[in-house]
């Protein structure tokens, strides 16, 4: 796998496209690699973001997808992987 090919896209691009701090980004991205595997991976110590990792980003931050807090997160990953809803709300109320 080249990381630099198959996951060109960092951090401050998704800053630049959404209102989201590097924070919440970095943290969303932890949990979301829980679900979806390779959402992104940590690079040089930097994490590294497919496009499809950017679309679910931007699609949250547009308001296409709406709801309660955690229900965009996982709608929008439904909407760019194909993982159910309620998978993605499973997988975190048993971390809890």
């Amino acid at each position: 796998m080249e990381i630099e090919k198959d996951y060109p896209f960092n951090v401050s691009l998704i800053k630049e496209l959404t209102k989201f701090s590097e924070r919440t980004i970095q943290n969303y991205t932890v949990k979301t690699n829980e679900i979806v595997p390779f959402f992104a991976v940590k690079y040089n110590g930097e994490w590294r973001y497919t496009k499809k990792a950017v679309q679910t980003f931007v699609l949250m931050d547009v308001g296409v997808v709406s709801g309660t807090e955690e229900v965009p997160k996982y709608k929008a990953l439904e909407l760019v992987y194909g993982v159910p809803v309620n998978f993605s709300l499973a997988i975190m109320k048993k971390e809890r």
